[in-house]
């Protein structure tokens, strides 16, 4: 399962996002969020295009929460993991 957390700075959620994946112990990569609103070179190849898509698809909301390619919000993403990580204990 690879997870990537797209946060913003200050956003409590975001840090609350992190936490539970902390206490949940999966691995998780974080990106900043502004990142992806902000024009910068090579943003066509570092996946910045299809990270901007996928925000758009739930709203701009923050903590975006990318899972196995596929975005979630916070409530939804947590409880993907906890589904995948049932599915891998069986």
């Amino acid at each position: 399962m690879t997870i990537v957390v797209y946060t913003k700075q200050g956003c409590g959620i975001c840090q609350d996002a992190k936490d539970k994946l902390d206490l949940m112990k999966v691995p998780y990569t974080v990106k900043a969020y502004e990142d992806i609103l902000n024009p910068h070179p090579g943003w066509r190849t570092d996946g910045t295009v299809e990270a901007r898509a996928m925000a758009a698809l739930i709203g701009d909301k923050a903590p975006m929460i990318v899972i196995n390619g596929a975005p979630f919000e916070y409530a939804a993403a947590m409880k993907e993991v906890k589904r995948l990580k049932r599915e891998a204990a069986s």
